[in-house]
């Protein structure tokens, strides 16, 4: 990938922005459609997707990656990394747009090494989504473990989590589904978890 002026960068994300696509959970969801070819005014060039200067893993999610499991690669690809020092991830807004730019010019991160191998017609990226991300002391309330639990678990690929950086993010439902197809149970009740994984 080539460095891009801001410009050009700008215009590519204003081109993709315009272009409005479908979530298909692929990466054809960020192919630019050329480069915008209008004015670029600084203002359009400080904040080409309108976004404030400090982002939170909601916002980046919604407004430009998309699916946790893309913001995971770009992060473990060093795309991307959260403002360092905070308790939850924050993301610099020129670093989301750096690491946009990227994928529109083509590139795309590796695979994590957890993640199962990929299936004939199943979405490269996945399915789009962010509600439902806590932090880890919310989760592990949820579930009935003890964080030192969960974060064993999640180590050892048994919950599933977004892991940016030092922080690890969860989301109960998807938790949950994946714990009861795993058991083929239909059900958990609080206590189970541990049952299950120890």
């Amino acid at each position: 990938m080539q460095d891009s002026s801001i410009e050009e960068q700008t215009r590519r994300i204003i081109a993709w922005k315009a272009a409005d696509r479908e979530w298909t959970g692929n990466y054809d969801f960020f192919q630019p459609d050329g480069l915008y070819e209008g004015e670029v005014s600084m203002a359009m060039q400080f904040s080409p997707l309108g976004l404030p200067p400090i982002l939170t893993t909601e916002e980046v999610l919604e407004h430009i990656f998309r699916s946790p499991l893309l913001l995971e690669r770009v992060c473990e690809a060093g795309w991307l990394s959260p403002i360092p020092d905070l308790e939850v991830p924050y993301f610099s807004k020129e670093a989301a747009y750096s690491a946009l730019d990227r994928l529109l010019q083509g590139d795309k991160p590796a695979r994590l090494p957890k993640e199962p191998e990929l299936k004939a017609g199943e979405p490269e990226i996945g399915k789009a989504g962010f509600h439902g991300l806590v932090k880890a002391a919310k989760a592990a309330e949820a579930l009935g473990i003890s964080i030192r639990s969960l974060h064993d678990y999640s180590e050892r690929g048994l919950i599933p989590c977004l892991k940016i950086g030092k922080h690890r993010l969860y989301n109960i439902e998807e938790v949950m589904t994946s714990l009861e197809r795993d058991t083929g149970k239909r059900e958990l009740m609080e206590g189970d978890i541990n049952d299950i994984l120890r």
